[in-house]
C-alpha cells in the first residue's frame, strides 16, 4: 500500500484560507462595525465571501492510495466521497499539472465509464506525482501525462 497525500496546511488553499479567516477577523469586522455595520452583518458578509473558498477546498481535496490490485481516490474532508477502481478495469489515466498555482488532476478512464471525472489532486504533494506516474506505469496502465508532471 502507498499513500500519496500531504498536510493541509502545504496545500494551495489551506494557508492562506487560515491567514484569510484571521485577517477578517482581526481587520475587517472591526473596521466595519467602525463604519457603522452591525458585528452578525460583518459576520454573516464574512461568511458569504469564505463560502466559496471553503467549497472549493472541499471539491479538491482529494489523495491517491494504492494497493496491489486498485486505485483508491479518497476526499480527505468527506470520507465517503470516494473511488475505487481495480487496475484491470483501467484503460488509461490523465494527470495533468500546469504548475505555479494551477492543482494537479487525475482523470481515470475504464472499459464501462462513459465520462471521466477530474479528482483535483490539492492534497498530493507535486514532487510526488512522477512516483505516481511511475507505478502506475510499473503496472501496465497507460498513464498520460501533461504539464511539469
Amino acid at each position: 500500500m502507498k499513500v500519496f497525500r500531504q498536510s493541509f496546511w502545504k496545500t494551495t488553499i489551506g494557508f492562506p484560507f487560515a491567514v484569510g479567516s484571521v485577517f477578517s477577523l482581526l481587520v475587517i469586522i472591526p473596521d466595519g462595525i467602525a463604519e457603522g455595520f452591525s458585528c452578525s452583518r460583518m459576520v454573516k458578509m464574512l461568511f458569504i465571501v469564505y463560502s466559496f473558498p471553503f467549497c472549493m477546498a472541499l471539491y479538491m481535496g482529494f489523495c491517491v492510495v494504492l494497493f496491489d490490485d486498485v486505485l483508491f481516490i479518497k476526499n480527505t474532508i468527506f470520507p465517503f466521497w470516494k473511488k475505487k477502481v481495480y487496475f484491470k478495469d483501467i484503460t488509461r489515466v490523465n494527470i495533468v499539472d500546469y504548475g505555479g498555482n494551477a492543482i494537479p488532476y487525475i482523470q481515470i478512464t475504464t472499459y464501462e465509464a462513459k465520462l471521466a471525472w477530474r479528482y483535483y489532486l490539492d492534497r498530493v504533494n507535486r514532487k510526488d506525482l512522477p512516483e505516481l506516474v511511475a507505478i502506475l506505469r510499473e503496472k501496465g496502465i497507460d498513464v498520460r501525462e501533461k504539464g511539469g508532471v
